[in-house]
């Protein structure tokens, strides 16, 4: 089995490929205003009470200081219900409009149905990609995941994640994707856009959290972003092998997506060794 240390290692070494030359996406990192006496993460996980689970996932969104104001709200979804009916709501009315671009709504929707799995699910940010601005502007839906998973420890993980993460998922929603020469759409395999939008929010959770400290994230949740942007990275890769246009597009996204390999790698380093002395104290 390969160690997230081995697979950083293998990922950063793939990424040095040149690419086509785009620029890095420019992101001012989000600052945050924390408020006293409100609800904290570890609180509204112990008890799954619906509405304070909202109430606390808005006071989140609210203490979040954003470059642009892009998300059109915060949802706490506990079965998955409200997610889908938002997706059939915005997109079932653009099916035509979408088919010229080639993709198909209702099997988008019913992705979004697997998705949401009763409510298993962690964050999602719908891409609402037609209409204007302001309708392209898209919810932030949560799900039980969020939690009851292994993923958030702390506040300041979910506000890292949604003013990083969900944000800049958000904001190729509303904006679109600006590539050199090229553009994604409906004629491009549903899983290599997703792999290409993935690495660019990881990217900016990444870098906010690891190289600009922005957010001070609990040590389980930083190890975690290391190896899933790894893990896009690879991916990348390997899609560079499927044609020349495919390959156009993966090569221009790893070159905006450049991260210092040894601050990576040190990072991931550290967070093994002291991972490893804390099991040994036990």
């Amino acid at each position: 089995m390969v160690s997230p240390l081995d697979a950083l290692l293998l990922g950063f070494s793939l990424a040095s490929i040149p690419g086509t030359g785009q620029q890095s996406v420019k992101y001012e990192p989000a600052t945050t205003q924390k408020s006293p006496g409100t609800l904290h993460f570890e609180q509204v996980r112990m008890n799954p009470d619906n509405d304070m689970r909202q109430h606390y996932l808005e006071g989140i969104l609210n203490s979040i200081k954003l470059p642009e104001p892009l998300f059109a709200g915060i949802v706490y979804d506990p079965t998955g219900e409200r997610v889908v009916e938002y997706c059939r709501e915005k997109m079932m009315p653009l099916a035509e409009l979408a088919a010229r671009h080639g993709i198909d709504v209702t099997a988008s929707i019913q992705g979004v149905e697997r998705m949401a799995n009763h409510g298993q699910y962690m964050i999602v940010t719908p891409d609402i990609v037609f209409g204007n601005r302001d309708q392209r502007k898209p919810k932030v839906f949560v799900g039980r995941q969020a939690f009851d998973g292994t993923y958030v420890h702390t506040d300041e993980d979910l506000r890292a994640h949604l003013a990083t993460y969900e944000y800049q998922r958000a904001k190729d929603a509303v904006d679109g994707v600006k590539l050199e020469h090229d553009r994604l759409d409906g004629s491009l395999p549903r899983r290599f856009v997703n792999t290409v939008l993935a690495s660019r929010a990881l990217f900016q959770e990444t870098k906010a959290i690891v190289i600009d400290r922005t957010y001070l994230v609990s040590p389980e949740f930083k190890t975690r972003i290391i190896e899933e942007f790894t893990e896009r990275v690879i991916e990348l890769v390997v899609w560079r092998d499927e044609d020349t246009r495919i390959k156009g597009i993966a090569d221009e996204t790893l070159a905006s997506i450049k991260i210092s390999f040894k601050d990576l790698v040190t990072e991931a380093q550290r967070l093994y060794d002291a991972e490893k002395e804390e099991k040994e104290k036990r």
